[in-house]
């Protein structure tokens, strides 16, 4: 009899102990699950990946349109020119953002809102539009239509819509993964040998690859903290002093050097917009730098290509 009341007990205190793990169990899943996210898509049916033409029609700025071309953004309207990669992205985004309030138009005073006419129409395609409106003074979220609905959203652009082309142009100073076949600077020329290795001119004494590949993959990298319209003439009334870029597609990049001190001035030749990059850039951007391996120029391949 004892032995069977002893064995109750055990299962009475095994069906308890079960139940206690399925409860943390449940309450670990609960915990732990992904929840929706929260808030209303401007655009559902629109995804960055999508989207090969955007178009921002602003007041008091000419129009601004990019287009996507072998999978690099570019500026096609008013200039041409590669665009910022982030700036756009910053675009692509906006049609899958979500924001906490909706609202239907039916009452609503648009222009209250800056949305008649709106500061900035963004179009992606023939197909989607979305208008900015002003920011709301209590919550600093943006006003937006899309379709049928007012939205507020988070103000992540900030003025960008409304900059000119200028501010949208890539701080890159040349094409993601360029490789560099010839370079041509005021006090150096390397030129790509066949069927491998460099000639270059004028040749220093003592001469290792790895100084030859750094340099190219400098440029190749090289990137400016701004850019601007600048004066037609070098700052300092000195000649103009030309760079030449060439890829091995052939396509040639040409700069100007307007300044090294108290920043690195680049011009680019066809756009005549001025790169500004660090001062000690320079050095890595004009000349060969110190040797790191012992291995000599003349058996390295003909490309130097950006890690």
């Amino acid at each position: 009899m004892m032995a069977n009341e002893g064995s109750q007990r055990r299962g009475l205190l095994n069906l308890g102990l079960l139940v206690v793990v399925v409860l943390l169990a449940a309450t670990v899943w609960r915990v732990s699950r992904p929840t929706a996210p929260a808030g209303h898509v401007l655009v559902p049916d629109l995804h960055a990946s999508d989207i090969r033409h955007i178009t921002l029609t602003r007041q008091g700025e000419p129009k601004l349109e990019f287009a996507r071309k072998a999978g690099i953004w570019r500026i096609v309207a008013p200039l041409q020119a590669r665009a910022n990669r982030m700036l756009v992205q910053s675009l692509l985004a906006l049609p899958e953002s979500r924001s906490p309030r909706r609202y239907t138009l039916k009452g609503l005073d648009l222009e209250h809102y800056g949305l008649a006419p709106p500061r900035v129409t963004i179009h992606y395609g023939n197909d989607h539009a979305l208008r900015l409106g002003n920011l709301n003074p209590v919550n600093n979220l943006r006003y937006a239509l899309a379709g049928k609905h007012l939205y507020l959203i988070q103000n992540a652009l900030a003025d960008l819509p409304e900059s000119p082309a200028l501010r949208w142009i890539s701080l890159d100073l040349l094409p993601p993964d360029a490789h560099i076949r010839d370079l041509a600077l005021p006090n150096l020329n390397i030129r790509a040998k066949s069927p491998s290795g460099w000639t270059v001119t004028p040749r220093p004494t003592h001469l290792m690859s790895d100084q030859i590949v750094r340099l190219l993959q400098n440029w190749s990298l090289a990137s400016a903290y701004r850019v601007t319209t600048g004066p037609k003439a070098p700052t300092d009334g000195k000649p103009a002093q030309p760079i030449a870029i060439t890829l091995d597609n052939g396509k040639t990049y040409r700069f100007t050097l307007i300044s090294t001190q108290p920043e690195l001035v680049l011009r680019r030749e066809g756009l005549d917009i001025d790169y500004h990059l660090p001062a000690d850039t320079a050095k890595a951007l004009l000349a060969l730098g110190k040797p790191e391996r012992g291995d000599d120029a003349k058996g390295q391949g003909r490309t130097a290509r950006a890690p």
